[in-house]
């Protein structure tokens, strides 16, 4: 964040404008500007560090630059008598916590500018996941943190006070610029995250997330999971909500969705563009709108690099059956009024055919399918004027996958995929009034996939294609800044709105959706630093909402309140409350012609009771439609405090922990099968109604697919729509509808500690994710389903403990994963499933990037994923919810994988 800067000359102050952080200066002309005289008569005995400096500039006529805010409610030591100016600012700044050094034009610098720049991922080593929350800010809580890049010009200013260019980030939690949401539980994983954790690709990173489970992934289309897969698609899932309940984003703005418009694609996105990932597991509609139930994951791509980056990586499965190759070119260059970054990336996946591992019954399946993944990303910024900067982004994907299973015996479905996706950016921002700034954006995206199945019987050979074509274009005009400043401290804002179009194409249904916004922010600084009040050194509010006014489900707001408390340097409270929502996918909302089902009390299909009538001839008309045009969105209240603790007794050592509670109500779901409901029509009575009259049921039949009767076993396509009706007394309605809730509640911790014994730098530390609850009711009445420790469901207990060490290039890390035991629902009896205990070793070596020779700046990296070929706990896979046979694959894909042992090998070259 740049700081509008304010003069001090002797005792008289001249501030120039309000701003996040006062600079002073105080210059003499002619040559004692940057004279140093071997002793001057200093008489300062001014109490105010401030002040005490500005003696100091007066009367050792050395120019002195520091940070306002630094030196608030500090106080200097009087000193009087000859002394060098050296030994006079030693004195003066001695238990201020403050240092200083003199740059090369002989200007004093004081306070946090004092220190030389270094690159950003050298200021603070730490394992993910790490708080924000943890990194360096200043008094008023700017992002001046280690971790996140700061370019030169985030220190320019113009002379009219007006700060210059692309100067500040936009962290995820937040619209404001420069501000880092100290209440919200974020974490980041940047590029040595990226290394330490041994991972090269999407999908390795989304398994390394505590609180993300692989609902979605292309390793679990052919084992039991909640959300059909045949796409390959990859999309995180935060908390186990569903990878629809986690939004993903790309610099901030929304990915295309795939997947019949599930969720977004991310293993479109391609690491080696990737600057850092950003986590947010808390909900966040009312900064992004809809889907931002469970939490975000926002890739925020390269912008600024200079000079050139090769990196190769190649992985084979130690008892053989899949290779992966991968590799990376990134170009850059910057000038002084902008920057170019290109990218290029292209893997190669073989097939991982279940034939080879020994926990499977089946030989022509695939548990991860051939991929074939090409990228080409381009970002560019020009300044046009001191105030106007003009930005662009674009990135361009193509992935093809096959794969194969045998679901029956004697049934064999090959399938292809085929997806190109574009995602682009192009806006423009400008300094308007001191440091406000407006921002317009305009994003395109588009996904397009073709899904061509092939199925084999005994009978014989059919094949199908289905086509999706997803395209979003988001337009967002934002103001933000100061609003005021108050006894020293600056409230600041951010407020805007936009235009969302939505359009998709599947089957012979066009389907779109128009969305207009409104969202606001403000962040309050209660107490700064500077009023040093005893066990509240920082107290702030953060303020935000989002209105959203839909075509298709109509309106919805969503605000938020987070509260950050900062008792000491070592120790912070935090805390936030925010409703959420989900938007019905397009596909539910079409009304299309549906299937329905005649089911009497008694027949083949069971026994079942009736309360309705003493004879029991109740006969239901279910009307399970899998579509539903009148669907609200899903909503949600979320809750978590957290704290965190980073030890000035026990140096190197850091603790932060998280509580989450998530109330998660307006699920849209299908109902259970009409038998389930049958067998409980007192639990499930929201869903049965007795027939309006003969008219009713003739309107569901009157664009029918067809009717199922359980009386005789048939299905008919052309019912006896009035016969029908006349038979019919009840009607359950277990379509898609808003039924369902969810409450799930858990917490994460991170401990970690850093040291060095000599030149040998270690560090270990645990991450862990609990879950104390996840439970799901399909109506008011009918029983709650503990879902926690069951089957494609999070597990109470996930965790990952590291140790590692460097010393001069040659980095090693052993890192312990663990998943704890939980229930196989899927069968009957339910089943065990055993904990999964697996090591991983990282080891790399960086040569010099001093010294010349054609090793300068390059990387050495092997990798063990699962040193000890630990196979995934045994899972019997038939799921009885669907009536699908799956046998064979034995193991869940959303807490476990099935490779194995698995060597990598890497090189990484900076030209």
């Amino acid at each position: 964040m740049n700081p509008t800067r304010s003069t001090k000359i002797g005792k008289n102050r001249h501030c120039r404008s309000a701003a996040l952080a006062g600079v002073a200066w105080f210059a003499l002309a002619g040559a004692m500007a940057n004279a140093q005289p071997a002793e001057v008569s200093f008489n300062i005995e001014a109490d105010d560090l401030g002040d005490a400096l500005n003696e100091f500039a007066i009367q050792s006529g050395q120019e002195i630059i520091f940070v306002e805010a630094e030196t608030a409610g500090k106080t200097a030591t009087p000193i009087d008598g000859a002394y060098t100016p050296d030994e006079a600012l030693v004195a003066l700044l001695d238990g201020s916590g403050l240092d200083s050094r003199t740059n090369e034009l002989g200007t004093i610098l004081v306070g946090t500018v004092a220190a030389p720049k270094t690159p950003p991922a050298k200021k603070a080593r730490r394992d993910v996941p790490f708080r924000l929350a943890r990194m360096n800010q200043d008094a008023e809580g700017q992002a001046t943190a280690a971790g996140l890049p700061v370019s030169d010009k985030d220190q320019e200013e113009g002379d009219d006070g007006v700060a210059n260019g692309r100067d500040t980030i936009i962290v995820t939690g937040t619209s404001i610029r420069g501000v880092i949401p100290n209440s919200s539980p974020l974490d980041i994983y940047d590029r040595d995250d990226f290394e330490r954790l041994g991972i090269s690709n999407v999908e390795g990173l989304l398994s390394a997330i505590p609180q993300n489970i692989n609902s979605t992934t292309s390793l679990s289309a052919n084992t039991v999971t909640r959300v059909p897969n045949a796409r390959n698609i990859n999309a995180p899932d935060l908390r186990g909500l569903g990878a629809g309940a986690t939004l993903s984003l790309i610099n901030g703005r929304r990915l295309p969705l795939a997947n019949v418009g599930r969720a977004a694609d991310v293993s479109l996105v391609p690491l080696g563009a990737v600057e850092r990932v950003e986590v947010l597991t808390d909900g966040a509609s009312s900064i992004y709108g809809a889907d931002a139930v469970g939490g975000v994951v926002n890739f925020v791509l390269r912008d600024d690099y200079e000079g050139a980056l090769t990196s190769a990586n190649f992985a084979v499965r130690g008892e053989g059956g899949y290779v992966s190759s991968q590799l990376d070119q990134t170009l850059g260059a910057s000038w002084d009024s902008g920057g170019v970054v290109a990218s290029l990336s292209a893997r190669s996946s073989s097939p991982f055919n279940a034939a080879d591992v020994d926990f499977n019954d089946l030989d022509e399946t695939t548990l991860a399918p051939l991929d074939q993944r090409y990228s080409a990303f381009v970002s560019a910024h020009q300044d046009i004027t001191d105030r106007i900067e003009l930005f662009a982004d674009a990135l361009v994907s193509n992935r093809n996958t096959k794969s194969m299973a045998s679901d029956t015996p004697g049934t064999d479905y090959v399938t292809h995929g085929d997806t190109q996706q574009v995602v682009g950016t192009l806006g423009f921002q400008a300094d308007i009034l001191k440091d406000i700034r407006f921002e317009l954006v305009g994003t395109y995206g588009s996904n397009k996939d073709t899904l061509q199945i092939a199925q084999s019987t005994n009978s014989g050979f059919s094949e199908f294609a289905s086509k999706q074509v997803f395209d979003s274009l988001d337009i967002t005009g934002k103001l933000d800044g100061t609003l005021l400043r108050f006894a020293n401290r600056d409230f600041l804002f951010a407020l805007g709105g936009g235009y969302l179009k939505q359009d998709m194409s599947l089957a012979r249904m066009n389907l779109d959706r128009d969305t207009t916004y409104a969202f606001g922010e403000l962040l309050i600084p209660v107490i700064g630093d500077g009023q040093a009040l005893p066990l509240v050194q920082a107290l702030e509010v953060n303020l935000s909402g989002r209105y959203t006014d839909t075509s298709d489900f109509g309106e919805s707001f969503d605000p938020k309140v987070g509260v950050f408390w900062r008792l000491n340097d070592d120790f912070s409270l935090r805390t936030t409350w925010g409703e959420a929502f989900r938007a019905p996918e397009l596909p539910q909302l079409v009304d299309a012609p549906q299937g329905y089902a005649i089911l009497p009390v008694t027949s083949a299909a069971g026994e079942f009771p009736d309360p309705f009538s003493p004879d029991r001839s109740t006969v239901y008309f279910v009307a399970g439609e899998y579509m539903n045009p009148d669907l609200d969105p899903e909503t949600s209240t979320a809750f978590t405090a957290g704290f965190d603790y980073q030890s000035s007794y026990f140096e190197g050592f850091s603790l932060s922990g998280t509580y989450f509670h998530i109330d998660y109500t307006d699920r849209i779901a299908l109902a259970p099968q009409e038998q389930e409901i049958a067998a409980d029509p007192e639990g499930y009575a929201e869903l049965i109604s007795p027939k309006v009259n003969d008219q009713e049921i003739l309107d569901f039949l009157s664009d029918s697919l067809g009717v199922f009767d359980y009386r005789d076993m048939t299905y008919t396509p052309t019912p006896d729509a009035e016969a029908i009706a006349a038979d019919v007394t009840y009607v359950i309605r277990n379509g898609l509808r808003n039924i369902a809730s969810q409450e799930t509640s858990g917490m994460d911790l991170s401990a970690e500690y850093r040291g060095a014994v000599g030149e040998t730098d270690f560090d270990v530390g645990l991450n862990a994710t609990f879950i104390f609850k996840n439970d799901q009711q399909a109506t008011a009445g009918s029983p709650v389903v503990a879902r926690a420790d069951t089957i494609t469901y999070p597990v109470d207990l996930r965790g990952r403990a590291y140790a590692g060490l460097t010393r001069n290039g040659w980095s090693g890390r052993l890192i312990l994963n663990y998943v704890d035991s939980y229930k196989n629902t899927s069968v009957s009896p339910v089943e065990k499933i055993d904990s999964w205990t697996t090591l991983d070793l990282v080891a790399s070596y960086s040569f010099s990037t001093e010294g010349g020779g054609v090793l300068e700046g390059t990387r050495l990296g092997f990798n063990v994923q699962n040193l000890f070929n630990e196979d995934p706990p045994f899972v019997r896979s038939f799921d009885d919810r669907f009536a699908v046979t799956l046998a064979g694959t034995n193991y869940d894909a959303s807490n476990h994988d099935p490779f194995g042992r698995v060597f990598r090998v890497s090189l990484t070259k900076e030209w």
